[in-house]
């Protein structure tokens, strides 16, 4: 056999690997799948599951919403309000933490490409509407969990709060079946790091704040 022919069948071989990973990340044949991706859709399976009661669905959809960034808007507000020290440094931060959180997410979305889970589980509706047709990672998870480290630091109970807070933000992104586990554990990753990055660059920027 000569080395041509070895190097075309190496070539090939990778882009099959490769072709049956996007495959398994868009929605197609999940018994080719590596084992993260089938226990991805397995744990939506049990989190979507038709049996949750109307009422906690509108408690899901309702905190989903916050995560739009409308928390951060209030919380950024309430700083002036209570007369927090700092208020505007911390609303800075913050909003830089969002702003950034928003190019982050768009930049993975648009290079990953997974489609929503709606569009491999046909049986489960969503009970929102998405804003974009991309599902890693989630956006919403990413602004709720910067926050953590943009915010947060004002108080210890802030920091607790907001915790919960971002951890309901992205457990209801799955109930609404919006995103797979996958997605908003992705999201709360990339929304720690940018946070962190945030938080690290406004304390070596601004030493005393505004």
């Amino acid at each position: 056999m000569s080395s041509a022919v070895r190097a075309h069948r190496r070539r090939t071989k990778k882009r099959t690997k490769r072709l049956t990973m996007r495959r398994a990340l868009y929605g197609l044949n999940l018994e080719d799948a590596p084992f993260i991706i089938r226990l991805d859709n397995y744990l939506y399976r049990m989190l979507t599951t038709p049996r949750w009661p109307q009422w906690m669905i509108r408690i899901m959809k309702a905190i989903s919403r916050l995560g739009d960034g409308y928390a951060g808007v209030l919380l950024g507000l309430s700083f002036y309000v209570f007369g927090v020290e700092s208020a505007t440094y911390y609303f800075l931060r913050g909003l830089s933490g969002g702003l950034l959180c928003i190019l982050v997410f768009v930049l993975i979305k648009n290079t990953v490409h997974r489609t929503r889970p709606f569009e491999r589980h046909t049986d489960r509706d969503p009970h929102m509407k998405p804003p974009d047709k991309y599902s890693f990672p989630s956006g919403h998870t990413m602004f709720a969990f910067s926050m953590i480290f943009t915010a947060g630091p004002i108080h210890p109970a802030l920091i607790a709060g907001i915790i919960v807070f971002a951890i309901l933000v992205a457990l209801s992104r799955v109930i609404v079946r919006v995103h797979y586990p996958l997605d908003v554990i992705g999201g709360a990753i990339f929304g720690s790091l940018v946070g962190i990055g945030v938080d690290a660059l406004a304390r070596s920027l601004i030493v005393l704040p505004l």
